[in-house]
């Protein structure tokens, strides 16, 4: 599902991204992903969470960005000001099991 997340930040945003993730089954997906979130921060609202993927920055798309060009998108954002990031999280598993149609065969 996709979210837009509103932080504002302090002395930064409180998190880290990578270029990519690997999958349960091993594959490896490029793109920019929450690494980690620090606790305490802009970041550690609840709502962001590692493993999400981020899309855009105020409205600037990350898709083809490296994590250098995702990193400088951030660093444009300064202190007290606020940025928008859109994110793609996977459903929660209780979520994804709820979801999931069972057929007994």
């Amino acid at each position: 599902r996709l979210e837009t997340i509103r932080l504002v930040k302090d002395k930064g945003l409180g998190l880290g991204i990578s270029g990519a993730k690997r999958t349960v089954d091993g594959r490896l997906i490029l793109g920019i992903f929450v690494s980690s979130v620090v606790s305490g921060s802009a970041a550690d609202n609840g709502k962001l969470k590692e493993g999400d993927e981020i899309l855009e920055v105020n409205g600037q798309s990350l898709i083809g960005v490296s994590r250098e060009g995702a990193i400088e998108f951030l660093k444009q954002v300064g202190p007290g000001e606020s940025v928008d990031l859109l994110v793609s999280q996977e459903p929660t598993v209780l979520h994804a099991k709820r979801s999931l149609r069972h057929t007994a065969l």
